[in-house]
């Protein structure tokens, strides 16, 4: 459940026109990041996380990540999470840019099924301690899996 809801809000982190005007539509010693944790704490989101029992600060984690959070201490688990939302090789921030600009550009570049990708996704085991890992990454690698039928949305 909390993936649900830190993936979609790390989405509210980045200002219009993507990283790029960050610094001059924001104000200043202000980053995304604090505006996501501010969101998530806020007044108006608290009803929200009571009514379906998530601490909100469980959000935060997920929708932050380590890299912005390196003083909290997150679980396996969590970890995985991060980087599937704030990753920087895979994550719902990369994807969502890669279809917008696409979309936007008018190209084909970029585009791919992210409904596929999602619903064939599979976190590995870590067997050993010689499992492959992506580059500048602690974790496992992240697959897909060819699935013969389309994924049902």
């Amino acid at each position: 459940m909390r993936f649900k809801h830190g993936g979609p809000l790390s989405q509210h982190r980045t200002p219009a026109f993507s990283h790029a005007a960050e610094k001059e539509l924001l104000p200043e010693g202000r980053n995304h990041e604090a505006l996501t944790a501010n969101l998530i704490r806020s007044d108006e989101m608290r009803p929200i996380w009571e009514g379906i029992k998530i601490d909100s600060e469980d959000v935060v984690k997920l929708a932050l990540g380590r890299k912005e959070l390196p003083d909290v201490g997150f679980t396996p688990w969590e970890t995985i999470l991060t980087e599937i939302i704030v990753g920087d090789a895979f994550g719902v921030d990369r994807m969502d840019y890669l279809l917008r600009d696409s979309h936007h550009a008018g190209v084909a570049y970029g585009r791919f099924d992210q409904y596929r990708l999602i619903d064939t996704l599979h976190i590995l085991p870590q067997v050993s301690t010689d499992v492959r890992r992506m580059p500048g990454s602690a974790l496992p690698w992240v697959s897909t899996k060819a699935v013969s039928n389309p994924p049902r949305r």
